[in-house]
């Protein structure tokens, strides 16, 4: 399983065309691309510089690439990036629900951190729903390693039903 995780993303005109292009969500993944840019932070936790406590009306951009920021005041303030911080993002999980598998207190799958397998033989879960820091990368390495054992699960079935006949 690997079904990813849910943003909250707030319903401020011209989002959808700004995210990926000039806004993110990750300052870890995406940082390079504020460089040398005035960058806003739009969100409710504190993780701004400067703080302005207003209310973000509308994304003033042209073709997805930011050019400002108007506020509920009428301020408007002159940024070419932003990253969202909202917090309420879920691991992607219900599918699993149904299984016996253990979740963290915050909605992540619990699994073998060797292989990658949960509590619920041969269901495995990677990415985004487990626990770790929410890296395309590391979600291609949890793939990688629940792939080796998958692989290992399904020879040793193999052998198995040839045993057997």
């Amino acid at each position: 399983m690997a079904t990813g995780i849910h943003d909250p993303f707030p319903a401020i005109p011209g989002i959808g065309e700004c995210l990926g292009a000039s806004i993110y969500l990750c300052p870890d993944c995406d940082g390079y691309e504020t460089v040398d840019q005035n960058t806003a932070v739009i969100g409710g936790l504190p993780q701004a510089l400067e703080l302005v406590e207003d209310s973000v009306e509308q994304l003033l951009h042209a073709k997805g690439k930011l050019q400002g920021l108007l506020l509920a005041s009428g301020e408007q303030l002159d940024v070419t990036r932003a990253f969202l911080s909202f917090p309420g993002a879920k691991p992607q999980t219900g599918l699993l629900r149904s299984f016996s598998v253990r979740f963290n207190e915050k909605g992540h799958v619990l699994t073998n951190p060797r292989t990658m397998e949960t509590d619920h033989p041969n269901v495995w879960a990677v990415g985004d729903i487990v626990e770790h820091s929410q890296q395309v990368a590391s979600a291609m390495g949890d793939g990688a390693q629940a792939a080796i054992w998958i692989q290992k699960r399904l020879r040793d079935q193999d052998q198995t039903l040839a045993e057997r006949r």
